[in-house]
């Protein structure tokens, strides 16, 4: 959250700049594009890991852990090369446009891979987060507070992943809002789940000596 304040939110579509301000800032500060992106990149992993383990962990139903693993799998796919080609190409397109004058070329592959990343791949992210819950749920890893989190959290989230795709009148400034608040709700999820994995792993090892 701090990298996109602070990177990368100058040049991402949203109500706080305009298209030549966001070319200007990505071909200028070309190093702080590509340093913004790395937390990103860093998160992916975590989500990958995260669906691994769940999948390796015993007392984990099978179903809906592999059911995370495949979801996860498939938003990597999207973000990560949609992401590449933001601090390769893109980077490069935004330097020819800020040259030419001409916005046309870079608001085309701009308006491409911000769908991929924030749309697409944010989806698939979400039904994977969705497995998540089912799976620490099954596992009896849960409480009633974890339910009623997991349900505005990826409420809101498939939204404002979805709400784009299926109307053109869904505004970035909805997206921005909703994901600053999603993503500061998520940090509470993952401390009400890890809390709770950690008690049933003391119970386990308690059991099992």
């Amino acid at each position: 959250m701090l990298a996109m304040l602070a990177f990368l939110l100058p040049g991402l579509p949203s109500g706080t700049t305009d298209l030549p301000q966001r070319i200007a800032y990505i071909s200028d500060h070309a190093l702080l594009w590509k340093l913004g992106w790395f937390p990103w990149q860093m998160t992916a992993l975590s989500d990958l890991i995260l669906a691994v383990a769940l999948v390796r962990t015993q007392w984990v139903p099978r179903l809906p852990a592999v059911g995370s693993l495949i979801l996860t799998m498939v938003a990597v796919s999207i973000e990560q090369p949609a992401e590449f080609r933001w601090v390769t190409s893109g980077i490069e397109i935004a330097k020819e446009a800020l040259r030419t004058g001409n916005h046309s070329a870079y608001l085309a592959f701009e308006q491409e891979v911000f769908s991929l990343t924030s749309h697409w791949a944010a989806f698939f992210y979400t039904l994977a987060a969705i497995f998540w819950s089912i799976s620490l749920a099954k596992a009896g890893t849960w409480s009633r507070f974890m339910t009623n989190l997991s349900v505005v959290l990826w409420g809101l989230l498939l939204v404002i992943s979805l709400g784009p795709l299926l109307s053109s009148s869904f505004g970035s400034n909805l997206v921005s809002a909703g994901n600053a608040l999603g993503f500061n709700l998520m940090m509470i999820w993952f401390l009400g789940a890890l809390y709770l994995v950690k008690l049933k792993s003391a119970a386990i090892n308690q059991n099992n000596p």
